[in-house]
């Protein structure tokens, strides 16, 4: 996912180095979505969010998740 970003984002800013690239991703996209399409509508699975390190580079975090109920709940940091 990362990389499929970074690389739509460099044809946009292609002056850009990669620590740019991320802080536009941190800026600009910092929430990742799942979703389930199972035959049912889509429902969310999980929610995860872009941070940066200390060196500046990407990690996605979760921060949401389904539970054994199917309820969609807060991860615990």
């Amino acid at each position: 996912m990362r990389s499929a970003l970074s690389m739509l984002l460099r044809r946009a800013h292609p002056a850009a180095d990669q620590g740019e690239l991320n802080q536009l991703i941190v800026a600009r996209l910092p929430l990742v979505v799942a979703l389930a399409a199972d035959g049912a509508p889509p429902r969310v699975v999980s929610v995860g969010e872009f941070v940066r390190d200390a060196a500046g580079h990407l990690a996605l975090h979760p921060r949401f998740a389904r539970d054994a109920a199917d309820n969609l709940v807060e991860v615990e940091p």
